[in-house]
């Protein structure tokens, strides 16, 4: 059987990447991105009213989608996580609420605000569920 030229380099390039030990592809561990999961939320009005909530984060590229699901309404964001922190916004009737979370441990700690919210800073956590 004759091979062609191209087809031998190629065998030679494959066996190389083999016996040094690169993988073809790569999979990851879920636990294995810091943040990718299943929360729970509870969050502050700053006005003394308080909410709950569940959420998911999912990696879609280099980016994060975050859903927030109140039960009757679901939320969705999209974030950038760099340095132990999640920056999301995302649009709210013709507001736009953008959201800064500190990973703690497993944990995000966040506050929130939008233009309607006068100047107002609100705080949000989201427990990761194991």
């Amino acid at each position: 059987m004759r091979r062609s030229r191209t087809t031998v380099v190629a065998l030679i390039a494959f066996g190389t990447v083999l016996a040094c030990g690169f993988p073809l592809h790569t999979t990851y561990a879920e636990d294995a991105d810091p943040i990718a999961g299943s929360y729970t939320v509870q969050g502050s009005m700053g006005d003394g009213k308080t909410y709950n909530a569940g959420a998911a984060i999912t990696k879609i590229g280099d980016a994060y989608v975050v859903v927030w699901d109140f039960g009757n309404e679901q939320v969705t964001a999209i974030g950038v996580f760099q340095d132990g922190y999640l920056a999301v916004g995302y649009p709210q009737g013709e507001q736009t609420v953008v959201v800064l979370y500190r990973l703690e441990g497993k944990n995000l700690v966040g506050r929130w605000t939008s233009l309607g919210m006068n100047g107002t800073i609100h705080t949000e956590t989201f427990t990761r569920i194991e």
